[in-house]
């Protein structure tokens, strides 16, 4: 199966109609992209994988490419910036994910309470990356209350 995508650089004109050779079109092959997942799960296969789908994949779709993964081996969870991405993602691939971690490697810095329950609401799991964020969470208990990764 193949999925297209296309983006087109349109330029301001009467009919605002794209020009035929600025087209770009990316053909993905979701058999090319699990086959390259296990190339890396071959190689490390006692490690967790947490492919990143930040900024929509790279362009390529991150709920696109979420589903091709979702139930590869030694798929620990799925990697994104931000809270919105991880927000995004928990909500368009719905129950089939349920149990499918999504950590959020740099939007839950700083720590505050409201991201600690943003997380909570949308089961997301923060990546706590300072001494700094490390005792905010751990002072207002999220440590009980929200997997997360050090």
């Amino acid at each position: 199966m193949k999925t297209h995508f296309s983006h087109s650089n349109r330029h301001s004109n009467r009919h605002n109609k794209p020009d035929g050779n600025e087209r770009l079109v990316a053909e993905l092959s979701s058999e090319a992209l699990q086959n390259n997942y296990l190339a890396i799960h071959k190689l490390v296969p006692s490690q967790g994988m947490i492919p990143m789908v930040k900024a929509n994949a790279y362009g390529h779709g991150d709920v696109w490419v979420c589903n091709q993964l979702l139930h590869m081996p030694g798929l620990y969870g799925f990697g994104v910036a931000t809270l919105d991405e991880g927000r995004h993602l928990r909500e368009e691939l719905g129950s089939k994910a349920k149990h499918t971690a999504l950590l959020v490697f740099s939007g839950a810095v700083p720590w505050t309470e409201e991201k600690g329950h943003f997380c909570e609401k949308y089961h997301l799991t923060p990546v706590i990356a300072s001494d700094t964020d490390w005792f905010l969470f751990l002072k207002q208990g999220w440590d009980q209350r929200l997997s997360y990764e050090l």
